[in-house]
């Protein structure tokens, strides 16, 4: 019981301009830092700035059900014109 009532009494807040510039800082270094100095795939490098992006959002009042609601919703938005992606991906390898 007490579970929920600590769910509805958490607040959603919009992040500070620091924390703005904190996720944009970390985004920038992080990739640099892996793709010129180790020069490895961008796909790790992201999962990390995701990964420490979510856990602001969750500091600033979000829950992690939240934020995967959130990026399923993106994500099917976008679905369609990655099919199409895909699919010319597959047309002009096929021409190849």
């Amino acid at each position: 019981m007490e579970e929920k009532a600590a769910k509805k009494k958490r607040v959603i807040r919009d992040p500070y301009v620091w924390e703005i510039v904190v996720i944009l800082a970390v985004l920038v270094a992080v990739l640099s830092y892996s793709l010129i100095v180790l020069q490895v795939e961008a796909h790790i490098p992201f999962i990390i700035v995701i990964v420490f992006t979510s856990l602001m959002a969750i500091r600033m009042g979000h829950t992690w059900e939240g934020l995967e609601k959130t990026m399923l919703k993106s994500l099917s938005s976008v679905l369609q014109a990655i099919i199409i992606l895909v699919m010319v991906g597959m047309v002009i390898g096929a021409w190849i």
